[in-house]
């Protein structure tokens, strides 16, 4: 029983956390943003878009971006999704957008949807989504006096 607790304390706090949905950290900075993959084994459109979302990883690693993969695809991986999507406050968008092979790009701080990114758009395309609603959240957040 020792054993089994160690190994999923280290697999609890480890730097990935690896059971239905996988939350990855593009950056050491608190995410402004969250780019949240609704996901499936079986999706042909998931399948397609696993390539464009590491190159786009890469490509946002020094951004505030949370990288968040929820899977759809069978009862017990949606029992774990449902922990990290009331975890992450995201309840409302992901309800509205269960579709797999979408990418939510949502604001970290409040939930909301900010665009629905899918297959059809290139990474230069997804990034140039991820810049611009960052360069809005930035303004959103500056010092009022």
């Amino acid at each position: 029983m020792k054993k089994i607790l160690t190994v999923f304390l280290i697999a609890l706090f480890g730097a990935t956390f690896v059971y239905a949905g996988k939350v990855e950290l593009g950056s050491a900075a608190e995410p402004q943003l969250y780019l949240v993959k609704i996901d499936a084994s079986w999706c042909g459109a998931c399948k397609a878009l696993k390539e464009p979302l590491a190159e786009l990883k890469t490509e946002l690693a020094d951004q505030p971006v949370l990288f968040v993969t929820l899977d759809f695809t069978d009862d017990n991986a949606i029992k774990q999704t449902t922990l990290h999507v009331d975890a992450l406050k995201i309840r409302s968008a992901v309800d509205a957008n269960t579709a797999t092979g979408n990418v939510l790009l949502l604001n970290a701080r409040n939930g909301e949807l900010i665009a629905v990114l899918t297959r059809n758009e290139s990474v230069a395309e997804m990034k140039e989504a991820v810049e611009a609603a960052l360069l809005t959240q930035e303004k959103g957040s500056g010092v009022r006096l």
